[in-house]
Parts: C-alpha cells; sequence; structure tokens
C-alpha cells in the first residue's frame, strides 16, 4: 500500500488497518523512511527529500498527526480538498492532455552526450526520490536514447532540492525557437477561452469574481478545466479570497 502525504515521494508499506476514529503512524514506519516529526513546529519533516509538510495536533487522547493542510485556505479549504486530484500532491495518476497543441525542438547533427557528474549522498538520494516518484506517477519513463545531459542539483528557497537538467550542449546543436513561450500561452488560451473572468499568462491564471459565492463557482469551472486537460496547481504557490493581489509587480 502507498502512502503519499505531500513529501514528493510516496512510501510503499505493509500497514495494518485499525478500527480507530484517526490513521496512526508508528515509529517503525517514521524510522524506515527517515521521517521527523516536529511537534513545536507542527511539522512532518523528509529528511531525503529535504521537504516539510504542515500538520494538526488531535485534540484526543493521543497526540498524532493529522496529515492534511492548515494553510489559509479556510474559505474554499473544502473546494481544494474536493479536487485534491489536481494539485502536485497528487501524483498518483497522470492523464493524457487532450488538445490540439504541439512543440517541436528541431536539432542538427548526432546527438550530443555528456558524461555524468558525481552528486553527494544527500542530492543523489534525493534525486532518486524524486525520479522514483515521476516514475510512479507516469510522468517520465526510462530510456535507452543516445542523447544524455548531465543532471544538476539546486536548492530551492524553501531548502528543497531541484532535478536540473545541463542541455548547454544540447543547445548548441538545436534550432533557435522563439516562440516556445507562446506555444504554451497558446494551450492555457485554448483551455479558458470561454471564460471572461480567467486571465491565464503562462502558468499563472487570475480569476476576478464579483463576491465569495461568484469566486467560488469561477474556482469551480477553473478547476474542472484543469482536471480535464491533466494540469495541476502548487496549492503553496495559490493565493485565493484576496481584494487584491500583486501580479508582474502591479
Amino acid at each position: 500500500m502507498f502512502l503519499n502525504p505531500g513529501l514528493r515521494r510516496q512510501y510503499s508499506w505493509n500497514f495494518i488497518i485499525a478500527d480507530v476514529s484517526q490513521a496512526i503512524i508508528g515509529a517503525d514506519f517514521l524510522s524506515h523512511f527517515k521521517l521527523a516529526v516536529n511537534l513545536r513546529q507542527r511539522k512532518l519533516i523528509d529528511d531525503v527529500t529535504n521537504t516539510s509538510k504542515l500538520c494538526s495536533i488531535s485534540t484526543n487522547k493521543m497526540v498524532v498527526s493529522n496529515l492534511s493542510y492548515t494553510k489559509d485556505y479556510q474559505p474554499f479549504h473544502d473546494l481544494l480538498r474536493e479536487f485534491e486530484d489536481i494539485t502536485m500532491d497528487n501524483k498518483s495518476t497522470v492523464k493524457k492532455p487532450q488538445h490540439f497543441v504541439t512543440h517541436h525542438i528541431v536539432t542538427k547533427g548526432p546527438p550530443v552526450f555528456s558524461k555524468p557528474r558525481r552528486l553527494s549522498p544527500e542530492k543523489l538520494e534525493a534525486a532518486k526520490a524524486e525520479i522514483q516518484l515521476l516514475l510512479n506517477a507516469g510522468i517520465c519513463r526510462p530510456s535507452c536514447s543516445p542523447w544524455a545531459s548531465p543532471l544538476h542539483m539546486t536548492k530551492k528557497k524553501n531548502g528543497e532540492w531541484r532535478p536540473c537538467g545541463d542541455f548547454r550542449r544540447l543547445n548548441v546543436v538545436t534550432e533557435p525557437d522563439r516562440n516556445a513561450s507562446q506555444t504554451f500561452q497558446r494551450f492555457m488560451d485554448h483551455i479558458f477561452r470561454e471564460y471572461d473572468f480567467a486571465w491565464p499568462y503562462l502558468d499563472h491564471i487570475l480569476i476576478s469574481s464579483k463576491d465569495m459565492n461568484q469566486h467560488r463557482h469561477h474556482l469551480q469551472l477553473e478547476f474542472k478545466k484543469l482536471r480535464e486537460y491533466g494540469l495541476v496547481i502548487n496549492r503553496l504557490k495559490c493565493t485565493l479570497d484576496q481584494p487584491q493581489v500583486e501580479f508582474l509587480g502591479f
């Protein structure tokens, strides 16, 4: 059985299904997957991927972690839970996008190959965890291609590791293309063309409504479109229920 608490990897474990009101994670599970519980900050921390998950403390006699989001999304918390399959935390299934937009990268000459770079144990473990998560979700697949670019790990602002490809040698043999961002913009325009309340700009979507009820309806329509086209959102980067938002410096 797999557990996905939103720490950028899935945990395969032989769980015992007990007749209790709340699930309990044992010390053997935490130790095996190098997980730590920070009760003061109410976080579950993954030492492998260097990520953490906000938790809530149960009011029962036992102190347990409730693996649910406690971010300030309360007005639409139920809506986000209804569409949990479109969040980045859920990579268990990947839907094939239903659209006509394609983008081609044209290269010249024979395939280029770069030697792999050595990674520190911490970076290597984080890279393996991320790649395994993408493999399990069907986002990527093993390849025997003669093309090869080295893997580079960079740290995000929150301390997590981000796997990146060093494509400098590939770029040298790639035909210059100035409409790559336009390809994605055309895709987003195709999805939200019928909605006059939504303004997509690349991977951002602005939604404007007159009141709370209308905003909830607009979000439902947007989430359904994202689900239909196999797109996901990062809930930690979403700003909902605001009288105004800052966008592109305005």
